[in-house]
């Protein structure tokens, strides 16, 4: 008797990196959650206070490092597509907690901020 063969479809690379992608994503927000959630019992900071420091972004409060110090972003963080970054709606997580469209993306690189432009390795 022969075995039925099945026949198994077979991922393109585009498929394949952006399942990759999607998957790091969610990993990554799901760190930063519970990374958030443990400054939070240690440091008590419910609601941070973002300063520009010598280095970047700063909260006044808990002196958690946020990156780089953004003028054009809401909450004055410079924000990447490798962040916490929902694709399919084309949303990005701020340090509130809260959800915004970035204004169109315009740039060359995926190291460059959704809001003022400049690469990671400006400053």
């Amino acid at each position: 008797m022969k075995k039925e063969q099945r026949k198994v479809r077979k991922a393109t690379l585009k498929e394949s990196i952006r399942y990759f992608k999607r998957l790091a994503a969610t990993a990554l927000k799901e760190y930063l959650y519970y990374q958030n959630l443990a400054d939070d019992l240690v440091n008590g900071c419910k609601k941070h206070l973002i300063v520009k420091t010598r280095y970047g972004a700063t909260c006044d409060i808990c002196e958690k490092d946020f990156g780089w110090w953004c003028d054009k972003s809401p909450d004055h963080v410079c924000h990447y597509f490798t962040e916490p970054y929902d694709a399919k709606n084309g949303k990005v997580l701020l340090v509130s907690g809260k959800k915004i469209k970035p204004p169109a993306h315009k740039y060359e690189s995926l190291d460059n901020c959704l809001f003022c432009g400049e690469p990671e390795e400006r400053k």
